[in-house]
């Protein structure tokens, strides 16, 4: 089982008490990927700090071993993890045909995770758990302030 944590020092108050958040399962191989991504764009000036592993190591479970080892636990959630990247942090590989016409990435923006949480709020029945430290938008829906250019929808849909 892949168990990824990180620290992430976004409130002052983390900076006396800071939190580690622990990612177990499928999702854990999806921010692997994220930082895989990020990594291989900027990583190459923290070469010296990489810890060694042998190929042998076996640090992972295939996505199928993941999924079956959490299928029968009653206790489960079903929850998803969205991370974002941008130019400035990760190569993009070339838009499909699918990808464009979805309209998922403009301008160099991937709002891949606007669409995913829209999608989401929509389809919630009974409750949603978003947390996101970008919630400023909807700009275009406050009278004084449309051309400010805050034009996040997930606002908005909450």
């Amino acid at each position: 089982m892949l168990t990824y944590s990180i620290f992430t020092p976004y409130n002052p108050a983390h900076r006396t008490n800071p939190p580690t958040h622990t990612v177990e399962g499928p999702g854990a191989l999806d921010l692997l990927q994220n930082f895989l991504d990020r990594w291989n764009k900027q990583g190459h000036k923290y070469l010296n700090m990489l810890r060694s592993f042998v190929d042998g190591d076996n640090l992972m479970l295939t996505r199928e071993e993941e999924s079956d080892f959490y299928k029968e636990d009653p206790e489960r959630w079903s929850t998803q993890l969205f991370r974002s990247i941008d130019g400035h942090s990760s190569d993009f590989p070339a838009l499909s045909k699918r990808e464009k016409a979805a309209a998922l990435v403009k301008n160099h923006v991937d709002k891949s995770i606007q669409t995913a949480m829209v999608h989401h709020i929509r389809r919630a029945k009974k409750f949603i758990y978003i947390e996101n430290q970008y919630f400023i938008g909807s700009s275009l829906n406050w009278e004084a302030h449309k051309k400010t250019g805050a034009i996040n929808l997930v606002p908005l849909e909450v």
